[in-house]
């Protein structure tokens, strides 16, 4: 389960995430979007045709830090949804069944508590570091394997950790 945080924009954060993850976020955040809800019978059915589950991850840290707060999960639901307007923009996914969900999610938001966007979880290692470095050099360190941004620029924070 992952949320990289590279920068305090949801939408930025999509489109600076390499293409791997741009596909897998957007389902990523619909699962962690999902555990905010006590019951989903109403919502969207899933790609296979069964109701979606609340149970996914929750002891997770960033399942905790969703679910703590209606900014959180609003960071996570705009997030979601960048990334498969990315998937879609860049051709990366020819559908993508979890929109109707975003969508449903928009129109039924969770009841959650309003103490505004508290801080982000940071990957493990890397606690010493604000959080948007921390998220970048995780990358530089573990993921440039996937180091891959087609029809748009490397981020440069990037291109800055690894020249």
């Amino acid at each position: 389960m992952q949320l990289p945080i590279f920068t305090p924009d949801p939408c930025l954060n999509a489109s600076q995430s390499p293409d791997t993850w741009v596909k897998k976020l957007s389902i990523e955040a619909a699962q962690l979007l999902a555990t905010a809800y006590n019951d989903l019978t109403q919502a969207p059915l899933t790609a296979t045709g069964k109701i979606r589950s609340t149970k996914s991850h929750l002891h997770h840290p960033i399942t905790k830090w969703v679910n703590t707060s209606i900014a959180n999960w609003h960071f996570t639901w705009d997030y979601g949804y960048s990334c498969i307007l990315e998937a879609f923009g860049r051709q990366l996914v020819k559908t993508a069944h979890h929109l109707g969900f975003y969508e449903w999610c928009l129109d039924n938001p969770p009841t959650l508590p309003d103490y505004g966007l508290t801080e982000f979880v940071k990957p493990i290692g890397y606690g010493n570091l604000p959080v948007f470095e921390a998220y970048r050099q995780y990358f530089c360190d573990n993921k440039q394997h996937i180091a891959v941004w087609t029809d748009r620029g490397i981020p440069n924070w990037y291109l800055s950790h690894v020249v």
